[in-house]
């Protein structure tokens, strides 16, 4: 559990409220539906209402389109319902038809539509190119919007390429902050693809600069990701150690929602290096947090997190027993993405049990949420889980099936086309090297000409 892109505005890589449609699906599925039963989104009729409420067109335009960033996390479609008014107002200027496009791309990315939303993003992107030029803050953020739905969609060759053209554009603006955020996300991006000595790079030049600009929290954000390789790569000693600084940030920032995520990171450390007892109390530690704060979905991570540990220490009931009380809270805040996490998690408790039948129920339930929210990684592992668990019932037959339709997937999002790109990394490897060992010299020059700047300013006003 992690934050692990710095996004732009109010979007997460973690959604969080989901349509009244999946929760219904889900209610069939669980023993949970009181649980489901939310707050409807706003209706067409109360749109139609807020419309027709204001006296002239900029009034009506403001009210819609306010509405609407209202409503994109919580009630996607109603907030869809208040753009499409919007856009049949006459005489729309521009930067209007830019932020519909926009917020248009943050319903769509809620709905986990995430070729939809990339669409809308570049499409705001390219508005704002012709009406501002590149030299255009909300041009690059949208370019990384756009890299940020490709990194969902595990295309990872568009997400770089999205995010570099983000990064020359704020470069060129020399917005430190936003050239840190795109450096930080870049090498997220090459952290899930594998290739991890570029990430440890961009990390570290997204961490020099954080160090300039001085906020903690982000420090605590550069140093927990770069843990989060160490971590990819196997390397646990490094990834502690990169964990406890980004504790110390965190908690020098007064961010507890931090300080409990960095806490639960260290315990999982502790899990995979088999210290069971130190994994529990980190995450024990994490989830008091969560229950003072009240974050729900925090807690339902905390749970999950917990049953991953007793199970490995073989506690099959209190395992099974803190699955269901995170099952319970992402229901609760209808977290669909988690749900499925979650009921994969059972599905290899009851596989591991011998209990066939009930862990393909769970991997079904998984794969069906996977398959509606587009989520490609979590539709392969289940695939593959299905394979593994029908060969162990005896049905080679769906075994085989399951299994050619997980390589076929696979082939798919490793395309001819990435592997290539892949391989172009590796043989211009020395050539980045150079480029990368470049960069970072100009970073240290960057980092000594502010400190310079910054003591001829203390020397000023005395």
């Amino acid at each position: 559990s992690m934050i692990p892109f710095r996004r732009h505005k109010a979007l997460s890589s973690n959604p969080g409220s989901r349509s009244l449609h999946h929760m219904l699906i889900l209610a069939a599925w669980f023993m949970f539906s009181s649980a489901v039963a939310g707050t409807p989104g706003v209706s067409p009729a109360n749109a139609r209402s807020a419309y027709q409420d204001s006296e002239t067109e900029t009034a009506k335009m403001s009210a819609l389109i306010e509405k609407a960033e209202f409503h994109s996390e919580s009630a996607p479609d109603s907030s869809l319902h208040y753009l499409n008014l919007a856009s049949n107002i006459e005489n729309i200027d521009d930067n209007q038809a830019i932020q519909i496009l926009k917020l248009k791309a943050d319903a769509y990315y809620y709905k986990y539509n995430f070729p939809k939303a990339a669409e809308y993003y570049k499409s705001a992107a390219a508005k704002e190119k012709a009406l501002n030029g590149e030299a255009s803050l909300f041009y690059a953020e949208r370019l990384g919007d756009a890299g940020f739905c490709y990194y969902r969609m595990v295309d990872y060759p568009n997400a770089v390429n999205h995010y570099k053209q983000a990064l020359a554009i704020v470069e060129t603006l020399e917005n430190k902050s936003e050239v840190a955020t795109n450096l930080n996300n870049i090498g997220l991006i090459f952290n899930s693809w594998g290739i991890y000595d570029s990430a440890i790079y961009y990390h570290s030049a997204a961490l020099e600069i954080d160090k300039i600009i001085g906020d903690p929290y982000y420090i605590s954000v550069d140093y927990n990701n770069i843990g989060k390789i160490y971590q990819a790569w196997g390397k646990l000693d490094q990834a502690l150690d990169y964990y406890e600084e980004s504790l110390k940030y965190a908690d020098s920032a007064g961010r507890e929602n931090s300080v409990a995520i960095r806490l639960n990171n260290i315990g999982m450390i502790y899990k995979q290096k088999l210290e069971f007892d130190k994994a529990l109390s980190y995450i024990e530690k994490a989830l008091a947090i969560d229950i003072r704060l009240d974050n729900r979905y925090r807690m339902g991570v905390r749970y999950h997190n917990l049953g991953q540990i007793h199970k490995s220490m073989g506690h099959a009931e209190i395992a099974h027993s803190h699955f269901l009380k995170a099952l319970e809270l992402f229901i609760e805040v209808q977290n669909i993405e988690a749900i499925a996490l979650l009921y994969r998690s059972l599905g290899e408790q009851h596989q591991e049990n011998g209990e066939h039948d009930n862990a393909e129920t769970y991997y079904l339930r998984s794969l069906s949420i996977a398959d509606s929210l587009n989520l490609a990684k979590l539709l392969l592992e289940n695939y593959l889980s299905l394979s593994t668990l029908y060969e162990e019932k005896g049905d080679l037959r769906e075994a085989l099936r399951y299994n050619k339709v997980f390589s076929s997937m696979k082939d798919s999002i490793f395309s001819h086309n990435e592997q290539k790109l892949i391989t172009e990394f590796q043989t211009k490897y020395e050539t980045e090297k150079k480029e990368q060992e470049i960069a970072m010299l100009n970073i240290a020059k960057e980092v000594n000409s502010l400190k310079l700047r910054k003591a001829n300013i203390q020397r000023y006003s005395l």
